[in-house]
């Protein structure tokens, strides 16, 4: 959010405008010399920029921050995968060994059931 800019006198007042008037009211200060202030000075641009700099060296910290957080959790996720992966085929080989094993009793094989003996 942009503040109110002191040396405009249209802008809602602020307290260091407030205060500015004050001093050009009892004279301390002339209003020539505010508008001489008024203009930027070399190394408050030059300070203006390494703050931004600073912000986007932040900005790019968090994101490989975030994509290395990330690139753990899929690369380990991947990892879970392929072991469950290999586990799902070592239970699907096991099972093609068991089918291939004959059996001695099916249960489509109806039983022969024997009559009681009443004597």
């Amino acid at each position: 959010m942009a503040a109110a800019n002191a040396w405009d006198p249209a802008s809602a007042p602020n307290s260091a405008g407030l205060l500015l008037g004050h001093f050009v009211a009892s004279g301390l200060v002339t209003q020539e010399m505010l508008n001489i202030s008024k203009r930027t000075a070399p190394c408050f641009e030059k300070f203006s920029r390494l703050q931004q700099i600073t912000n986007i060296q932040a900005e790019i910290y968090q994101v490989n921050y975030y994509f290395s957080f990330f690139n753990y959790y899929f690369s380990t996720y991947t990892e879970k995968k392929k072991n469950c992966s290999s586990v799902i085929m070592q239970v699907l080989s096991m099972c093609e060994f068991l089918g291939s094993i004959p059996s001695t009793h099916t249960s489509n094989q109806k039983k022969k059931t024997q009559p009681y003996n009443l004597n």
